[in-house]
């Protein structure tokens, strides 16, 4: 094969995947009523639609909101009172906010679902109030449910916000402190041993939350979206990982790692994760339904199935549903799903910024406050740090959450009061949606109604379409690929001839994923964008199987690669 061929088809497709370790509001149900002096919204659109329009909606080209860095500690202050008479009461500046961003979401939808994206949900909050909510799409293409203000969609990474607060409580009852040693829970070094012995005595729960570790960024990942590895095979095999930065230095984004600190947090107080944290944090804050797993997630009768889209060998847009990952794996990572109406009610906790909701102390302010410190820059720009489970820019407070088969994200403003989260069942499309609606979002508030960032983002986020190359060399007979290949670190992956097609399996992943002769000896697997090629025939059997989506982070022994072994099972 063609290696430029080869590595264009490559960059192509982990593009795909790069981009691809983020709901409705309903006044009868909410626990947050509307101000009176607030224009409240809401908006769906799928099978039935219905909206309240906004009165006395205000035009302006001056900015509506400006936003105060979060250093400064302050709002903006009230402009001196003039002596004239008023001629009447001044219209709200949320107000035609409100509207633009109501009209954008609403448009911008539309345009992402023609392009893959089946349903989604977005809440806007102004100072504790909701004042726009837009539930959106379908939940499931096969039955065609709407989705409404209680669907449940995956959280991914923002999974990490809650759990950060849940040690949070943690330290408030004097059962953990933020610089206990991660081996003071995992003190078995048949479980749990880091190849850097200096990193291995002295990791702590604070370098966990904050991805401090030394641990490569996104190792860990194939493990846990592709080959669906337990999390004791994961937590063993970091004793083969080699340390990319020293412990304490370096933010590197590694799901792994920060689950440490929510598993700690559950053996210290001899629970599940998931248990405590629903009994201490998710029902506290009247997030009742929110669950912990996928199997609650699932059988949820109000869920939203995720999926995956990508484009077939004949250049057709496939929307598949998602065999979802080990989430379950990395619980405090990424494993819990919520619906919007109760982001409502996260925002509005996080936001109030007193430790309290409905009256009631959940955790102390200091603690709270705690998880949203930056304690280590995100990149060689200054711009953004990162807390406790928390990115911390200049202005804002947010996190994402990412998987291949949705987005979430959820972001805020504490010096102007405004928030809001955005839930979607697609990841391409879930993705370039939500980054528009959010960059909307900021350049409303800084007073630029005109800008639209759908084009950007759909070209920046859509699924790559790679022709196979011209003229390519046969794969011989099929029957030489089939059988089991091992890989020390990863596990197996195992090749079976099905109806004259090649299918391949993932380690404990039961999701098929076909391959498609590309050229010569290598197969793409269009729906994870792999490439898988085979080497060294042998008695009418290839020895060695390598894929593009297992990447090498070991150090020893030399062959934990990407490369794997066959067999002698069938």
């Amino acid at each position: 094969m063609d290696n430029k061929v080869l590595a264009g088809l490559v960059l192509g497709f982990l593009l795909m995947v790069v981009v691809a370790g983020v709901l409705v509001f309903n006044p009868l149900k909410s626990n947050t009523p509307l101000d009176n002096g607030m224009i409240g919204t809401v908006n769906q659109t799928g099978n039935n639609t219905t909206s309240t329009n906004n009165t006395g909606i205000l035009s302006s080209s001056a900015p509506l909101l400006n936003v105060v860095p979060l250093s400064s500690g302050t709002s903006q202050s009230s402009s001196s009172v003039s002596p004239s008479p008023s001629p009447g009461p001044t219209p709200d500046p949320m107000d035609n906010l409100i509207s633009l961003f109501d009209a954008y979401v609403t448009s911008t939808f539309l345009k992402a679902s023609n392009a893959g994206l089946p349903g989604a949900a977005v809440v806007l909050i102004y100072k504790g109030r909701i004042v726009s909510m837009n539930t959106l799409g379908v939940r499931d293409l096969e039955s065609g449910l709407p989705v409404t203000p209680d669907t449940l969609f995956l959280l991914a990474s923002v999974t990490k916000t809650f759990s950060a607060t849940n040690v949070a409580q943690q330290v408030d009852k004097g059962l953990m402190h933020w610089n206990d040693t991660v081996n003071m829970y995992f003190d078995n070094p048949n479980e749990f041993y880091l190849y850097d012995p200096n990193a291995n005595a002295n990791l702590t729960i604070a370098d966990c939350l904050k991805h401090t570790s030394g641990m490569p960024a996104a190792e860990g990942d194939p493990e846990a979206f592709t080959f669906n590895s337990s999390y004791s095979q994961m937590l063993y095999n970091l004793r083969f990982v080699l340390n990319t930065s020293s412990l304490g230095t370096t933010h590197q984004y590694n799901n792994v790692m920060y689950a440490l600190g929510g598993y700690s947090a559950a053996l210290a107080n001899s629970k599940s994760w998931g248990d405590l944290i629903k009994e201490e944090l998710l029902n506290s804050l009247g997030m009742n339904t929110a669950t912990t797993n996928l199997t609650d997630f699932l059988n949820s009768p109000n869920h939203a199935t995720h999926y995956i889209t990508y484009y077939d060998d004949n250049g057709s847009l496939i929307k598949q549903p998602s065999y979802p990952p080990a989430l379950d794996e990395i619980g405090p990572a990424g494993s819990m799903g919520a619906s919007i109406s109760q982001m409502v009610n996260w925002l509005n906790f996080q936001m109030a910024n007193t430790g309290m909701y409905n009256g009631k102390i959940i955790v102390s302010k200091e603690n709270l406050e705690a998880t949203r410190t930056g304690y280590v820059y995100t990149d060689d720009k200054n711009d953004t740090m990162y807390g406790y489970g928390w990115d911390i820019d200049k202005t804002h407070i947010s996190h994402a959450g990412t998987i291949p088969s949705s987005k979430a994200f959820i972001n805020f403003y504490p010096s102007s009061g405004i928030g809001i989260a955005i839930l979607t069942n697609e990841g391409s499309m879930g993705d370039a949606f939500r980054m528009s609606v959010y960059k909307k979002l900021l350049d409303l508030m800084n007073g630029d109604e005109n800008t639209d960032f759908w084009t950007v983002f759909h070209d920046t986020y859509k699924p790559i379409y790679e022709p196979a190359p011209d003229n390519p060399t046969g794969p011989g007979a099929l029957t030489n690929y089939e059988g089991v290949y091992l890989n020390d670190f990863y596990g197996n992956i195992t090749i079976q001839l099905e109806n004259n097609n090649l299918i391949s399996y993932y380690g404990n992943n039961k999701q098929p994923f076909n391959l498609t002769h590309w050229n010569d000896t290598t197969f793409v697997v269009r729906s994870n964008s792999d490439l898988l090629t085979f080497k060294d025939l042998e008695d009418n059997k290839y020895q060695q199987l390598i894929t593009y989506t297992a990447t090498d982070y070991t150090v020893n022994p030399a062959n934990m690669t990407n490369t794997f072994n066959r067999t002698n099972s069938t």
